[in-house]
């Protein structure tokens, strides 16, 4: 059994009317970082980098950024 990590950071941009350049000059994350957490094509992300997210888009659950799925 594993665990992954499911992004709903595309839907949040997408609601708010977000770019991903924005998000990197919100973020300081890079452009190609950002590209890769959208896309779901990240090995490892860090927890830094998920509150950094999380704080420049004023979300305090971080639920509402990834779901965890069990497989």
């Amino acid at each position: 059994m594993g665990v992954r990590l499911e992004s709903r950071l595309s839907r949040i941009l997408k609601e708010r009317n977000i770019t991903e350049e924005q998000l990197v000059e919100m973020t300081g994350i890079t452009l190609t970082k950002i590209k890769r957490i959208l896309k779901e094509e990240n090995e490892k992300i860090y927890l830094e980098e998920i509150a950094e997210i999380a704080f420049a888009l004023k979300i305090t659950d971080l639920n509402e950024i990834y779901k965890i799925i069990r497989y």
